[in-house]
């Protein structure tokens, strides 16, 4: 299989990448195009791109590179060895897999000294190797799923006792097994203490799934009074603490902090996460801050892929004169070929009066959606782990599948969903949905078609670089599904609207999930949902994000809902033949007047388009005072004879159309003193801009409100203008 990945979706000019390519070809071809229309439907303007020459690209070397999935924990030990040691800690299995799941391992030499496990029929094990011989020690019980459990083993040199203990937590009783064994205690210089896996080779193996907490190693023997008292949190009065790992601190980092004064500090490995439950949560605190006892654990689990750590196959550059745009890195062994796409932003503060934000966070966040065996190259934000726990983290460090132009939906005829497609041949297929890097395309095939000068952003670049990067232009434009908004990109956008710029809104499910960049691994995204309409939910008592702190759920849980700043929000789904929009009375107000220039009012608009088949689906907006439409807000139109397969967002209850009222998306314009926000709350609208060659009702429209927009001044306009003398 031809996989790939470049590390990020966003680039300036100047910039130089590496490309990470695995093939089993000895050769890959690399060529780079500036994408201009992705969608392939002869209906439209089809597939339009201009093919450059950066440099370094070409024909390159192929290799073979492994992904190797699953997460783990290494903590240092005491150099001098450990004579007799005891480990001890928390774990929460949450089962999955036929095969041994290491929870703890100590090394030496490149071999396991001691490794304890769960083994297939659910019991632990623990195995020790000296002199070349290995004995093992199992435990009768088996352990139940979802439990919490005080486990541990021991080894005493003074006597040559192997021992195994397990406590349910909420029992004080110990199942303690020992048996006799030849043991000279670890030697001097010992690796590493592995928890959640085991090394082979160098290979990560028998990764565990589930939860570990309360780590804690002594060089000395306990007795069962002894590990009572640890189990209730007290530290032992004889034997002498090696290492007092904490997962509740610093969980925006990898490290795991040892608290026992040795500052014998770990790190965790390939995506396990952190800011969750541990053994003493108690269901009444929710935030790290007030008690990070609470959340002393991480959730390991053998599907976790933060970084394939793939070496780069080659280096390329974009030039420093490269256009602003979406861009794509297209790979081929003659047998293969896939696509990556990259946003180029603005060269330096521009003179353009468009700029077009790409969202690209909900390109990673869907990334792998559509992925054949998603367990083995990294899930999507929209998956559940192997064992059923909720996915928190997407990595740009590693191959990706939905994020490619060709990528979409055709829809399930029966009504359930929707099936992922990579091939989109079908001619004249309009009945299917597109949301990400071909929805975006509409806007640039348009923007191109306008011949106006515009620039591009991804999310990523509005996160660092705030409102100061949109203060130069007159109007920005947010399309396609512009789902995936951090707290920084949201304050950038408000800042710029209240300084007085224009928004162009022409998406669907916008500005819905409160997201995290990891600043540690900037790669890394963080979600946790709650509340909002998903195929996950947060655990209760893990809604605060790991790497920022702030807390997840829908940006409306936040009092900054979508309506507050666009007049609208996320309002339901539907995956059968998008309708159109019929105008409403208040589209006849004076001060909309140019908004409809050309349009009657009794004509449906957009009952036409190559998303969907019309302009008013997939997911969809609608104005909701309760969630805060200002009441200033106009409401242009909306859509009619919406079919049945669409239904209402998880959070408004139950409701499905055309009898539904609260099942539709609509148009709105809010003005907002020295600049205005015109918005239509719709996924598919721009894929029926190029309807007839862009002689239809919404291009018309779209273009209407542009070219409004661009005649007024921007905020960096606005603000020179309040410095200069009367």
């Amino acid at each position: 299989m031809l996989a790939a990945y470049l590390g990020t979706s966003c680039a300036s000019p100047g910039t130089t990448f590496e490309a990470m390519v695995s093939t089993d070809s000895p050769h890959v071809t690399a060529r780079v195009v500036r994408l201009i229309h992705g969608d392939p439907n002869p209906e439209g303007p089809g597939v339009v791109e201009e093919e450059l020459f950066w440099p370094g690209v070409g024909k390159q070397q192929g290799q073979l590179q492994q992904l190797r999935t699953g997460s783990w924990a290494e903590l240092p030990l005491n150099s001098g060895g450990l004579h007799s040691p005891t480990l001890a800690f928390w774990i929460y299995w949450t089962g999955v897999g036929s095969d041994p799941q290491t929870l703890a391992s100590i090394r030496h030499q490149g071999s396991e000294v001691l490794c304890l496990t769960i083994r297939p029929d659910s019991c632990l094990e623990v195995a020790v190797e000296q002199d070349g011989e290995v004995a093992r020690l199992s435990a009768p019980t088996p352990l139940h799923k979802r439990r919490w459990y005080f486990v541990g083993v021991s080894a005493d040199s003074s006597t040559d006792q192997l021992g195994i203990f397990c406590a349910e937590r909420g029992t004080s009783v110990f199942s303690i097994e020992r048996a006799q064994v030849t043991w000279h205690g670890v030697p001097e210089d010992p690796e590493l203490l592995l928890m959640g896996a085991s090394l082979e080779n160098g290979v990560v193996q028998n990764s565990y799934n589930g939860k570990i907490g309360g780590i804690r190693i002594y060089d000395g023997r306990l007795d069962d009074i002894d590990l009572s008292d640890l189990k209730q949190g007290a530290e032992p009065i004889n034997g002498r603490c090696e290492g007092a790992w904490d997962l509740g601190r610093q969980t925006d980092t990898t490290k795991v902090i040892d608290i026992s004064g040795h500052g014998r500090h770990g790190r965790v490995h390939n995506g396990a996460a952190r800011a969750v439950t541990g053994p003493l949560w108690d269901g009444i605190e929710t935030t790290i801050g007030s008690a990070p006892r609470l959340y002393d654990a991480m959730h390991l689990h053998q599907d976790d892929l933060a970084d394939a750590n793939w070496l780069p196959t080659f280096t390329f550059s974009v030039p420093p004169d490269s256009r602003s745009g979406i861009y794509a890195v297209q790979l081929t062994t003659g047998e293969e070929e896939i696509a990556l796409s990259l946003v180029v932003g603005p060269k330096q503060r521009s003179q353009a009066p468009v700029l077009f934000l790409v969202p690209t966070l909900t390109w990673l966040a869907y990334a792998n959606f559509d992925a054949g065996n998603k367990h083995d190259v990294g899930l999507s934000l929209y998956d559940s782990h192997s064992d059923g726990s909720p996915n928190y983290y997407a990595s740009q460090r590693k191959p990706t599948f939905s994020t490619r132009p060709d990528a979409y939906f055709e829809p399930d005829k029966t009504g359930g969903g929707s099936v992922p497609q990579e091939d989109p041949s079908i001619p004249g297929m309009t009945e299917r949905a597109t949301h990400l890097v071909m929805a975006d395309l509409y806007v640039i095939h348009w923007l191109e078609h306008l011949a106006v000068r515009y620039e591009v952003m991804g999310d990523e670049d509005l996160h660092y670089l705030g409102a100061d990067a949109l203060n130069s232009y007159s109007t920005i434009i947010c399309a396609g599904h512009h789902e995936y908004w951090t707290p920084q990109m949201l304050d950038a956008l408000e800042a710029y609207l209240e300084a007085g710029g224009n928004l162009q809104y022409m998406a669907g499910n916008g500005l819905y999930w409160p997201t995290s960049i990891h600043p540690e691994h900037p790669h890394l995204i963080e979600v946790r949902r709650r509340g909002g309409t998903a195929t996950n939910q947060a655990e209760v008592g893990e809604l605060q994000h790991s790497s920022t702190g702030i807390l997840g759920g829908t940006w409306s849980l936040h009092g900054r809902s979508s309506h507050r700043l666009v007049g609208i929000g996320m309002a339901g789904q539907g995956f059968g033949r998008a309708p159109g929009f019929q105008r409403l009375p208040e589209s006849l107000d004076p001060r909309v007047r140019f908004i409809f220039e050309g349009i009657q009012y009794e004509e449906r608009i957009g009952n036409f388009g190559l998303n969907l088949g019309g302009a008013g689906g997939f997911e969809f907006d609608r104005v909701d005072r309760m969630e805060g439409t200002p009441s200033s807000t106009l409401l242009l139109a909306s859509t009619v004879e919406v079919p049945s397969s669409f239904y209402r967002a998880m959070e408004h209850g139950v409701g499905r159309g055309p009898s539904d009222p609260l099942v539709r998306a609509d148009m709105v314009y809010l003005d907002r003193g020295p600049g205005s926000v015109f918005s239509v709350g719709s996924i598919t609208w721009t894929g029926s801009l190029s309807h007839n060659g862009y002689d239809n009702n919404v291009a018309r429209i779209s273009a209407n409100v542009l070219e409004e927009f661009m005649r007024r001044d921007s905020p960096q306009s606005l603000a020179d203008r309040k410095l200069q003398p009367d």
